[in-house]
């Protein structure tokens, strides 16, 4: 007989997923840095096995982020006013935009302000100034 999957280990796979797949790894690479097959860690990811806490420890560990990132769908599972997981390209665009400097990361939250602020009076951004002709 064949026994149903835990709705908690399903999410905190689906989880796991999500931010394997963001860092790039493949199963094998992530098993291969944190000492199982891929095999196991395919398992992880649909919930068929249980991760333990220190294994859990591991892979944030690889994948760059808390253990509680990969728990936040859990706490959904049993609070559903909690946020909703981002979604693999936005975790990898938050991975780029950390990767810039200081100031260009400013001025790319200064941008995104334009627009978002452009968006919310329903007109579009302004648009880019054309370039100076250059002088010969």
């Amino acid at each position: 007989m064949k026994t149903a999957r835990d709705p908690l280990n399903v999410s905190f796979g689906a989880a796991l997923r999500t931010r394997r797949l963001a860092a790039g790894l493949s199963l094998e690479a992530l098993g291969d840095r944190i000492g199982v097959t891929y095999q196991q860690i395919q398992k992880y990811e649909t919930g068929a096995n249980r991760v333990a806490i220190a294994t859990g420890v591991r892979i944030a560990a690889v994948l760059g982020c808390r253990l509680e990132d990969l728990t936040a769908a859990l706490e959904a599972e049993t609070d559903r006013t909690a946020p909703p997981m981002p979604s693999a390209r936005a975790l990898r665009l938050a991975g780029r935009i950390d990767s810039l400097s200081d100031e260009n990361r400013e001025t790319l939250a200064a941008l995104i302000d334009i627009f978002a602020e452009a968006s919310e009076r329903r007109v579009p951004p302004p648009r880019p100034a054309e370039p100076a002709a250059l002088a010969h």
